[in-house]
């Protein structure tokens, strides 16, 4: 790791271990595309060799901010790189705005994700996906959130992971997620829930196990994975988008307490 790259961490502890995987990647593409570091670049050279790639603008956006950050921890100037990343958010706004255009004729209607919520229900051999799709529709979970243990034992509760815990004097189950993309702004997040039927899908999910993986895969299979159970295997950005969109204010303020983000954000980014 490159002595600037680590000085930035060293200085930012604060941050999850996802964001530091993603500045991570963004700053080895960055310096691939620069054929240097950032500190030796001036912002004018990176701007015109960003300017150049055929990138998305999200993508983009990924090199501006690693390039600003960088740059700010150093002491350094950024006016230019500011200004820059303004006017790629502008881009990213217009890309967003076309794309939902487009999408909102291809997208399945909520209806129909909730009927294939009943399919699962009603097949044996599909528990785990049963809980998987009723916690995307039901507290509208990015992937990572579903990356989780279910237990019986409250003692196997820490403030690190996710849990679907089951209560068997109250049967209900409580669903704790503390390692998720917000969780540095909105902390650890926990619903009750008290649905009967899923209380028991629960039950025949661990068979009378007190301990059991959700998925019992690898962290970096998790997209993929639960991108294999969804409804015609769309994406959990998709179902955000089907839900998101169908809501009325007061639903949004749900949605936005149950992801664990602004109500704007989902306006400007899932609401079509």
């Amino acid at each position: 790791m490159s002595l600037e790259l680590q000085n930035f961490f060293k200085k930012n502890r604060h941050l999850s271990d996802n964001s530091i995987s993603t500045y991570k990647s963004a700053y080895n593409k960055l310096i691939t595309i620069l054929g240097d570091s950032i500190l030796k670049k001036s912002n004018a050279e990176i701007i015109k060799k960003i300017k150049l790639l055929d990138f998305l603008p999200n993508s983009k956006d990924s090199l501006i901010t690693i390039a600003i950050l960088i740059k700010k921890n150093n002491n350094k100037s950024t006016k230019t790189l500011d200004n820059y990343k303004k006017k790629n958010q502008e881009d990213i706004s217009k890309y967003n705005e076309n794309k939902n255009k487009n999408l909102s004729k291809t997208l399945p209607l909520k209806e129909e994700i909730l009927n294939y919520l009943q399919e699962l229900a009603d097949d044996k051999d599909k528990i785990t996906q049963y809980i998987i799709n009723y916690l995307l529709i039901n507290f509208n979970t990015r992937n990572q959130d579903l990356y989780l243990d279910v237990i019986t034992n409250k003692k196997d509760i820490n403030d690190k992971d996710n849990f679907l815990y089951q209560n068997k004097k109250t049967r209900t189950i409580t669903f704790i997620r503390n390692n998720y993309k917000t969780e540095k702004t909105y902390g650890t997040l926990e619903n009750k829930i008290a649905d009967k039927y899923f209380y028991e899908k629960i039950n025949q999910f661990l068979n009378y196990a007190t301990k059991k993986p959700l998925l019992d895969i690898k962290p970096t299979s998790v997209n993929q994975t639960i991108k294999r159970m969804t409804y015609n295997n769309i994406s959990s950005g998709k179902y955000m988008k089907i839900f998101s969109s169908d809501a009325d204010k007061k639903e949004l303020n749900k949605i936005s307490k149950n992801r664990g983000t602004s109500v704007n954000v989902i306006l400007n980014n899932y609401v079509i």
